[in-house]
């Protein structure tokens, strides 16, 4: 091999080592089901954030019943704040110690393949989500909230509610309603 050759292959060696590297600093590894279960949280009843054990914190003491559960069939991803990476929401219960159920959306950004509790919204107490979608940097839920004229344990309005990330903040963009007078515990005979 002459010179020229060695330097031509050495600079396109040289190329293809700072194009690789360049892509693993700007994406990470889509982050897993697993990892938001298993990762820290804020809660509203903590001045701290909580680790979740497979979806679950529980407190010990004082009061054992504050607990924090993630729904597990409410999980979506997809690019929140438009960095090039896989982004989760989640909507996770909360109850601290009475009879209600706060309802809470929250983002996990992915930080170098690793998850990070951004920010949480509360959606509402003892109301019923049906479903959580992901589309152009925006999360969308579909939910049984309390009308104007419900009580707090009975919901009757189908809504459709439109998330997006602004400036690390979760902002509600949008609600319309879909539905009124919709009995949630009905939602699988057709209502």
């Amino acid at each position: 091999m002459n010179n020229r050759t060695i330097l031509f292959i050495s600079l396109l060696c040289l190329n293809l080592l700072f194009s690789l590297n360049g892509y693993c600093e700007d994406k990470y590894l889509p982050l897993t089901e697993e990892s938001i279960l298993n990762t820290h949280i804020f809660t509203s009843f903590k001045e701290r954030k909580v680790k979740l054990t497979n979806g679950i914190y529980r407190e010990k003491t004082p009061n054992p019943q504050k607990r924090v559960a993630v729904l597990k069939d409410l999980i979506v991803r997809g690019d929140l704040n438009n960095d090039g990476n896989e982004d989760i929401g989640v909507i996770y219960v909360e109850n601290g110690g009475g009879n209600g159920e706060s309802v809470i959306l929250a983002v996990f950004l992915n930080e170098k393949g690793k998850p990070r509790n951004i920010d949480s919204y509360l959606i509402g107490d003892r109301i019923y989500v049906e479903k959580i979608y992901y589309k152009k940097a925006s999360i969308f839920v579909q939910a049984v909230i309390q009308g104007e004229n419900d009580a707090l344990c009975c919901p009757s309005e189908r809504v459709l509610m439109k998330f997006i990330l602004k400036n690390n903040k979760l902002v509600k963009d949008r609600e319309i309603t879909l539905r009124k007078n919709v009995n949630p515990l009905a939602k699988h005979h057709g209502n």
